[in-house]
């Protein structure tokens, strides 16, 4: 019912990757996230197998009792409420004593509380709203390379080798579903809260201007008719594209700036004429005429 995006952080990180140096920290978290999301995307691929007869729900950020809480993917069937929490880790890990650990013993926070703690806040939350369902939640690792020494022996726990199996039993569950389902489903959808802002610090003057190449995230440089091509992949984009695409990316990282063609022209690294870029912004924007303050809005 709601397709799956990339979070707001990622989507800057992404940005800022191609425009300014990243900190280490700041590649760290970019690398996680970009992680995290292949594996949910994964296991969204895999829920597709279930067809009609379940309602899925991806990527809640909901809240209970002032309590944010994250919940990667519901699956509503007849007589059950499943919860997922999607893990994408990949190498050698352990378990000792209830704390997990890498290989190097680096301590990483359990995700096995982290499937409790949101099992808990969801139900806390369904029964605000009179709502009672039976929970489910289960813990899922995605990545074929990921092995677990000393795993707890846990039912809610999947792994890799289990996934195939553990979703050919959930396709054999009872499959009627009508409007308890529904309910249950719109109602969490209603409550969805936003994403906190992103806190990394940036400046317009620091990043690089230009188009980046929708393809590999290298710098065009090469026009051709009413084309783009990167001189790095090959890749070839419609004019008219590369440039609202550009304006989305000004407007994400800067959404209080407004969009006038003089900017968009630097932001795009003045590859472009700016009748080109007035022709773009003429037909995906509208223009609001205040003498030299004019500048153009999204056309809703």
């Amino acid at each position: 019912m709601n397709p799956r995006k990339k979070s707001s952080e990622l989507v800057t990180l992404e940005m800022l990757n191609h425009r300014m140096p990243l900190s280490p920290d700041e590649k760290k978290r970019l690398a996680k996230l970009e992680k995290g999301y292949q594996g949910e995307k994964k296991f969204d691929g895999m829920l597709e197998t279930l067809g009609q007869q379940a309602i899925i729900l991806t990527d809640l950020l909901l809240e209970t009792n002032n309590t944010k809480f994250q919940i990667d993917s519901i699956v509503i069937l007849q007589n059950m409420l499943y919860l997922f929490e999607v893990k994408n880790y990949e190498g050698d890990f352990y378990v000792e004593e209830d704390r997990w650990f890498t290989m190097s013993k680096r301590e990483i926070s359990s995700p096995i509380e982290q499937v409790n703690r949101s099992n808990l806040l969801l139900r806390q939350l369904l029964q605000q709203h009179g709502l009672h369902f039976q929970i489910k939640p289960y813990l899922l690792f995605v990545n074929d390379a990921f092995t677990l020494y000393q795993a707890p022996k846990d039912p809610t726990i999947v792994f890799p080798t289990q996934l195939s199996r553990f979703l050919e039993n959930m396709r054999h569950e009872p499959a009627t579903l009508g409007a308890r389902h529904k309910k249950v489903a719109n109602k969490l959808l209603s409550l969805r809260t936003k994403e906190n802002p992103c806190n990394i610090e940036y400046t317009y003057d620091q990043l690089k201007k230009g188009i980046v190449c929708a393809e590999c995230g290298g710098f065009i440089t090469h026009t051709y008719f009413n084309t783009l091509m990167c001189s790095e992949c090959n890749h070839v984009e419609l004019m008219d594209k590369a440039i609202s695409r550009s304006v989305e990316e000004f407007l994400h990282l800067f959404p209080m700036k407004k969009i006038t063609l003089p900017t968009v022209y630097e932001w795009c690294g003045q590859l472009l004429s700016k009748k080109k870029i007035r022709e773009v912004l003429g037909k995906h924007y509208y223009l609001i005429r205040e003498g030299r303050a004019s500048h153009y809005v999204r056309k809703e």
